[in-house]
């Protein structure tokens, strides 16, 4: 998000925040039983990697994989099996926790988090009616067509909120981690550094202004 301001709008941005809730949440969950729920993460990710392998393998079929194709299985299989063999390794189709994320963020006490963060990105990342609605619509302005619907694709300014918004949720993840093993920092944080330099910007922006509106105000007075 630092990187890409071009991303800073409310198509892009909520896709990227999304997963970040959707980070947050799942780490919340498992660190209130970290060792085993930890593991049925990596073995679930291990299920899917294996999974994969095997549709690519039934795609190749019964001819001849070429080079590309065979340098990509076994590095798939070799980076199965560094961790769990293959063949011990189950796929589970549903999800790696169970449970629906919204229980998830229950049982971890974040359903404030899930409520006002994961559902409402959630319109963004899906292509739910009422993202599309807001910003791929405008009202037609003849009365004659009842005022209709019609599709547009505008261009959104760039909006910092975005970035401070990415920031918060990552530092809300370093805390979580940070408070259940007892780590300690006293130097600040990436997130303080970033509201310092987000104020600063804002002032600058200011001073940009008033002197914009004392050229004005000097050009109409002459």
């Amino acid at each position: 998000m630092a990187e890409n301001p071009l991303v800073w709008n409310g198509h892009i941005a909520p896709l990227i925040l999304r997963a970040m809730a959707d980070v947050y949440i799942s780490l919340a969950w498992v660190l209130k039983d970290p060792l085993e729920r930890s593991r049925n993460f990596v073995l679930y990710g291990l299920g899917q990697a294996k999974l994969q392998l095997e549709h690519r393998k039934a795609q190749i079929g019964d001819r001849d994989p070429t080079s590309e194709e065979k340098m990509m299985i076994e590095a798939s299989e070799s980076w199965i099996n560094s961790q769990r063999f293959a063949f011990l390794t189950e796929v589970n189709v549903g999800g790696w926790s169970g449970i629906p994320t919204r229980r998830m963020a229950e049982e971890a006490d974040c359903i404030d988090f899930y409520n006002y963060v994961y559902t409402p990105f959630s319109a963004c990342t899906h292509s739910m009616w009422h993202h599309i609605a807001r910003y791929n619509l405008r009202q037609c302005a003849n009365p004659l067509h009842q005022y209709h619907q019609v599709p547009e694709d505008p261009e959104f300014p760039i909006d910092p909120y975005n970035l401070y918004l990415s920031a918060k949720y990552l530092e809300k993840t370093f805390s979580a981690f940070d408070k259940k093993f007892g780590i300690k920092l006293d130097m600040p944080s990436a997130f303080d550094h970033l509201n310092k330099g987000l104020d600063r910007l804002s002032e600058i922006e200011g001073d940009e202004i008033d002197r914009m509106d004392e050229s004005s105000n000097m050009t109409e007075d002459a």
